[in-house]
């Protein structure tokens, strides 16, 4: 039990949280952390994006976002 703990707690430190910012459709120009990363490439993500006060998570392709 203590084995799977540790392997957690290193997955979890290791993850870096992603500033981007959305460069196209009606909430361009909002920055955002993104919440589920893909590593091929392509498809899309999901980013939590402040709206009227509130974290709301998205879906957006990769193709219109940017790192900040």
């Amino acid at each position: 039990m203590k084995a799977s703990s540790d392997k957690q707690q290193r997955f979890c430190c290791s993850v870096t949280l992603h500033r981007v910012i959305i460069g196209d459709g009606i909430f361009e120009g909002q920055v955002g952390t993104v919440v589920t990363p893909k590593s091929k490439g392509k498809g899309d993500v999901v980013v939590e994006v402040d709206l009227f006060g509130r974290l709301t998570p998205m879906v957006v392709p990769l193709a219109v976002i940017g790192k900040v």
